[in-house]
């Protein structure tokens, strides 16, 4: 057996898609992805990969059990991009569901504790909670909930096989995976050709790639007085990012009603004050 373990949001899916695929398990049929989230959940999903993989997440109770004859394949998960694996699962795994997702972190009885406490929310009404709210509460949150998630030494402790930073999937796919199919001993069918195709294909489609990086840049940006800096921001995770950020620097933000952020830079500036 050969395990694939990965924390949430890193592409799991799709390096277990590619391995089954590039392999004579799979005998060199084309990638598939979700045109619209570049997701491998929909091959993760099927039946076909199971007799070979296992994938999994680590947790609290859940470890790998390897045996002697087992390999693992460990992705480590880069602190660059937490913000890119956040909003991957978010759209990925929970397909947008704001609340749904917020529960699989939380329980609802803290949620709604947190929420009647610090914001005075105490309707039932989960559905509609103010965006300016949930963005607040998820920037004195959010990176909290990556040191649980998003802890690099809990993978690099693993007795891996082959072990990969996340983000070089993006930045040497192809050797990747020849070397990591060697690693573990997979007979590699696919040509280069191929993994390049597929790979780009892959890349292509992944909206949310360098989303922290971009978020960072437009603190800079702000920071800085820039003007005419569009606004990078495609979840409220990404706002949320970016509040906390600026609060770092002693900056608040005059979040109260704002439940959009404005599209360029010159506009945000009137939202914030410095401490």
């Amino acid at each position: 057996m050969i395990y694939i373990v990965f924390a949430p949001g890193t592409y799991g899916s799709y390096v277990l898609q590619s391995l089954y695929l590039y392999s004579e398990f799979g005998n060199k049929q084309n990638l598939k992805f979700n045109a619209n989230t570049g997701s491998s959940h929909d091959f993760r999903d099927s039946e076909v990969w199971k007799e070979h993989f296992t994938v999994m997440h680590l947790g609290q109770n859940t470890k790998p059990a390897f045996t002697p004859n087992d390999k693992c394949i460990s992705i480590l998960p880069n602190c660059d991009h937490n913000l890119d694996y956040f909003n991957n699962q978010f759209i990925k795994q929970d397909h947008g569901y704001l609340i749904n997702y917020i529960l699989s972190h939380i329980t609802e009885s803290n949620f709604k504790y947190k929420l009647k406490s610090f914001w005075n929310y105490n309707s039932e009404d989960l559905d509609n909670i103010p965006k300016w709210i949930l963005r607040e509460w998820f920037s004195f949150w959010i990176e909290d909930c990556w040191k649980n998630g998003y802890n690099k030494s809990d993978y690099e402790k693993l007795n891996s096989t082959f072990s990969f930073d996340a983000n070089n999937l993006f930045v040497n796919h192809v050797n990747l995976f020849v070397h990591m199919m060697e690693k573990v001993s997979i007979k590699r069918v696919a040509d280069l050709e191929q993994i390049e195709k597929n790979s780009n294909a892959f890349i292509k489609l992944q909206k949310y790639h360098n989303s922290q990086i971009n978020c960072n840049k437009w603190v800079n940006d702000l920071c800085n007085g820039k003007v005419n800096s569009t606004n990078p921001c495609n979840t409220i995770f990404d706002e949320a990012y970016i509040q906390k950020k600026l609060r770092d620097k002693n900056i608040e933000l005059l979040c109260h009603n704002l439940n959009e952020f404005p599209l360029y830079s010159g506009d945000m500036l009137q939202y914030l004050k410095p401490k």
